[in-house]
Formats: structure tokens, sequence, C-alpha cells
């Protein structure tokens, strides 16, 4: 599966733009084996958002002048290959200078600083090269 299936090019086809990086983001911090063995991944279902701005699940797409979150969830097939994603409408946008990230020490999500918040977030994919580009785009490589 090449490119042409990608989150990065789902997004560029809806906005019209140029997408240098681009990730589907949960806020928080990525459940541990321990809490979802336990059960206690699922209090963080319901906890509270660190950004009101944002949902809960977003994706989040960097181009050459803006940052765009966007409503969406990514698709794969059974082995968790790219499929692309469903991508809907802007929730909100920002110069890229107004915006930064950073990874997390052990590589599994991070900071999303966005004017008004600094929002911990992570791929679903935990730790993916999509993730991974998309911090690095943001100046947390």
């Amino acid at each position: 599966m090449g490119d042409e299936k990608s989150v990065k090019h789902s997004v560029e086809e809806k906005i019209g733009e140029e997408v240098v990086a681009g990730a589907a983001l949960s806020q928080g911090t990525p459940p541990s084996m321990l809490s979802m063995v336990t059960g206690a991944a699922l209090i963080k279902l319901v906890s509270p958002r660190a950004s009101k701005e944002l949902p809960k699940r977003f994706l989040l797409a960097v181009t050459p002048t803006r940052v765009i979150a966007l409503e969406g969830t990514p698709l794969s097939d059974e082995d968790g290959r790219d499929l692309g994603a469903r991508v809907g409408g802007e929730i909100a946008s920002w110069d890229r200078s107004e915006v930064s990230a950073s990874i997390s020490p052990d590589g599994k999500g991070g900071t999303l600083r966005i004017p008004g918040a600094e929002v911990p977030v992570f791929d679903r994919t935990l730790g993916s090269d999509r993730e991974r580009e998309l911090f690095e785009a943001l100046g947390g490589g």
C-alpha cells in the first residue's frame, strides 16, 4: 500500500492543500498494558479532556503554513496497514508558528502545544511512523 491511501493523502484531498504530516490523535496518555488488563483504562474514557477546543479523538494535519484539526477517523485493514481516513469538517486551525509538540520519553505520544493549551496526545496505533512524523514536523523530533 503506497502513500495514495494514507491518512495524509485523505486529508490533502479534503482540504486541497499539501500535508507535510498527519495523524489520528486522541487526547490523553496511551493506556499501559497493566491498566488495560485491570480495566483501569476504562476510567480514562470518561476523564475530562485537556482541551475543550478539541474533541477526544481527531485528525491533525500539518501543512507548510498551518496546523489543522479535523473530525475524522483512520481506516486500516486487518493487518493494521493504513488505508486512509474518513475526514470530516475542520474543527480548528492555527498558524504553523503557533503550534509545537514534543514526544514523550517512552516514544508513545507526547504533548501538543496550541494557543491556550498544552494537550497530552497519542496516535491510537501507539508509536507509529505517522505519529513520529507529526511530532517531528512540529519541532518535537
